[in-house]
């Protein structure tokens, strides 16, 4: 995938009138509504599991713990959530670990380095 493609889909949500879905995503619905009644009883079976996962064993590693009907030959998947980055889009991000904006206005330079898409460093510099 060419970084490109992140946000050309981002800007380009859908297409003939068909809506993409980025699979990387948690809210992917494949199915439609067939498999409510399926999902809520798996819900229900592995609410425990769910609990422990979310509350203490990945306590502060994971926003949220659920079931899925996305996976069929893997236990587990890691995907981001609906309206945060994707994991192509933070690799993308974190190759421009720091950015460096020049500003001048008559005498005066705005130096502001963002570091990892935060705003961390203004120094403002006075020419002479």
């Amino acid at each position: 995938m060419e970084p490109i493609d992140e946000y050309t889909v981002q800007a380009l949500p859908e297409f003939d009138g068909k809506k993409f879905q980025n699979v990387a995503k948690e809210g992917l619905d494949i199915d439609g509504d067939s498999g409510k009644d399926k999902m809520e009883e798996l819900n229900k079976d592995f609410g425990v599991l769910t609990s422990w996962l979310k509350d203490s064993a990945l306590k502060d590693l994971i926003e949220k713990a659920t079931v899925s009907a996305r996976l069929t030959t893997s236990p587990c998947a890691l995907v981001a959530s609906s309206y945060g980055w994707s994991g192509n889009m933070e690799r993308i991000m974190k190759s421009q670990v720091c950015t460096v904006y020049y500003m001048y206005n008559n005498d005066i330079v705005l130096f502001v380095a963002v570091y990892a898409n935060t705003m961390s460093t203004v120094i403002v510099y006075t020419v002479k």
